[in-house]
């Protein structure tokens, strides 16, 4: 997994907002609390407004 992330991160042509965005739901689709913890706090550094983050946190998987 890690090799494949590395690679996204070198290859993605999402702004860097996007791309935490997009890690952000990944976590969640994953049930990694750490890894939405981490991404969280890099998407709100960058930026991005903290009610969007929740909402994204928020976000029920779909089974």
């Amino acid at each position: 997994m890690q090799a494949l992330g590395a690679h996204a991160r070198r290859q993605a042509s999402l702004p860097a907002k996007g791309k935490q965005v997009a890690w952000i739901t990944a976590s969640v689709v994953n049930e990694c609390e750490y890894c939405v913890a981490a991404h969280s706090a890099l998407v709100l550094k960058s930026g991005v407004d903290s009610d969007v983050v929740t909402a994204l946190r928020a976000t029920p998987n779909a089974t």
